[in-house]
């Protein structure tokens, strides 16, 4: 089955998922949560003006929330293993190429992109996971217990 027909099929069923309008939280500390307002903004396809979903509208104190959490969470990822930081971001990689149709359709859907255009753009995506997470490999420890590229160098 050639890309086109692939994506098509893969359309067909995203759209039919996508046909009930779901809301959104912001993705916090690996978690969804509701915004500080309570308010949200209707995110809606510009070729036909019909919703696709409502996202939350954020505000000062969830940047703060999300500023905090990633600053809370850094420690954590910087004593990562190489190794370990390769795997996670060459999952990701794989998930994008997995789910790229679906990406491409949703990427189309909210602002007007050719399915094509959309499609390359997830591509690079994944390509850039797979491209980091390869370069993670080549960290390596220093004396002072620190990660350091030895591509930097």
């Amino acid at each position: 089955m050639n890309i086109a027909m692939m994506t098509l099929e893969k359309s067909k069923t995203l759209a039919q998922r996508m046909g009930q309008v779901r809301r959104f939280g912001h993705f916090i500390g690996g978690e969804w949560v509701e915004g500080s307002s309570g308010e949200t903004i209707e995110l809606s396809n510009p070729a036909n003006r019909e919703t696709l979903a409502h996202i939350q509208s954020g505000n000062v104190k969830d940047v703060d929330r999300a500023v905090n959490a990633a600053h809370e969470a850094f420690p954590k990822w910087s004593r990562t293993a190489p190794i370990e930081r390769q795997r996670i971001l060459l999952a990701i990689a794989e998930r994008l190429k997995r789910r790229q149709a679906d990406f491409a359709m949703m990427e189309t859907l909210n602002n007007g992109k050719t399915i094509v255009e959309a499609m390359i753009d997830i591509h690079h995506c994944a390509e850039q996971s797979w491209c980091i997470g390869n370069r993670s490999a080549s960290l390596r420890r220093s004396f002072h217990g620190m990660w350091l590229c030895s591509w930097l160098r």
